[in-house]
Formats: C-alpha cells, sequence, structure tokens
C-alpha cells in the first residue's frame, strides 16, 4: 500500500473521531449554570473541576483535528 494511502485513512479517521469527539464535548461535557462555577474564584482558586474537564478535552479534540487535517494537506500537496 503507498504511504499517501496509509496517511489519508489515518488523518482522515482521526478528523472524524476528533470532529465527533469536539461536538460530544460541547454538548455532554459542558459546564451547566447549576454546577456552581459563578461561586469559584478564579483568581484565587483552582479552576472549576467541571470547567477544567471541559477546555482539557475540548484541547484534545481540537488538537486532533488540526493535526488531522495537517496531515491531509500535507498529502494533498505531496
Amino acid at each position: 500500500m503507498h504511504w499517501k494511502t496509509v496517511i489519508l485513512l489515518i488523518a482522515g479517521t482521526l478528523f472524524c473521531l476528533g470532529s465527533a469527539g469536539y461536538g460530544l464535548v460541547r454538548v455532554i461535557l459542558r459546564p451547566r449554570p447549576d454546577d456552581g462555577i459563578d461561586e469559584s474564584h478564579w483568581e484565587l482558586e483552582d479552576r472549576h473541576p467541571a470547567l477544567q474537564r471541559y477546555q482539557r478535552w475540548t484541547q484534545i479534540t481540537l488538537t486532533a483535528v488540526i493535526i488531522s487535517m495537517l496531515l491531509l494537506f500535507l498529502c494533498i500537496c505531496v
């Protein structure tokens, strides 16, 4: 199998999984207004655990999407 085909399969799968994961994170892990985030003082305390989990998974899924887009672009250009 040609190396471009392998990279396209991996990057395409990663793009689909990252996009679906980002959508799920935005729907499922989004902090609700009743989680008590407003009571925490972000200047003085650590971040709220729900907000911290949401931001971490958002960064992970967006990183997966960006890496897969770069790999797809690389396969198209080379």
